[in-house]
């Protein structure tokens, strides 16, 4: 993660699309599948006036995620322990899924509530920003498919945001339908290596 985020700086290319469409400095970043904040720590140097929330369900990368925070000077953030989801509930952590290391966690529908993780919906974590958010960063592992399952729902958290920086997982068969919601809802993308970037043109 270190390497791919700080050394090889892949989330560059999404800060030079947003200032391609945007005059102004990103202010407000939501970061979902966060793991140990490097992402942020990232978009912190482009965007040092920045707020961020970063979403993660391992409590462990939390904890270094905090560590990473502190070590920066970052001061202007907050935390949300537990995934993203198309509402609130309990779900359960998944380790199986790619090489079942701590980046690749993902989670799934459990009936055991009392021993779940819990998760957010996604459009009530945007819609607490009093203005549109600038970057929305969903790493989640496959959960992008819950996401945007449902038109309805995936329109209106999509037009709270300006820019979505997003790595599709294949193996759940949900690119075409991202793609369709992402049309729908006013925006438009470019393929970058393993990331999807969206502009939604109601903003830029």
């Amino acid at each position: 993660v270190f390497l791919q985020v700080l050394v090889n700086r892949e989330y560059q290319v999404v800060a030079d699309i947003y200032n391609q469409y945007f005059r102004q400095p990103a202010r407000n970043i939501v970061d979902c599948g966060s793991n140990i904040g490097l992402t942020s720590l990232y978009f912190s140097r482009c965007y040092p006036g920045a707020r961020f929330v970063s979403v993660e369900p391992v409590r462990e990368n939390i904890e270094t995620l905090k560590l990473n925070f502190s070590a920066a000077g970052m001061t202007n953030y907050k935390i949300i322990e537990g995934g993203v989801w198309n509402e609130d509930r309990m779900l359960a952590l998944n380790d199986t899924f790619r090489d079942g290391k701590e980046w690749s966690f993902n989670l799934r529908e459990s009936d055991d509530s009392d021993n779940g993780i819990p998760a957010y919906s996604l459009l009530k974590i945007v819609s607490d920003f009093n203005e549109p958010v600038d970057i929305l960063k969903i790493d989640v592992e496959g959960t992008e498919k819950v996401l945007f399952a449902d038109d309805t729902y995936t329109d209106k958290f999509l037009s709270r945001v300006k820019c979505v920086a997003m790595e599709i997982h294949d193996e759940f068969n949900c690119r075409e339908q991202i793609y369709h919601a992402l049309t729908k809802a006013n925006f438009f993308y470019y393929d970058i290596k393993d990331m999807t970037i969206a502009i939604n043109r109601n903003y830029a």
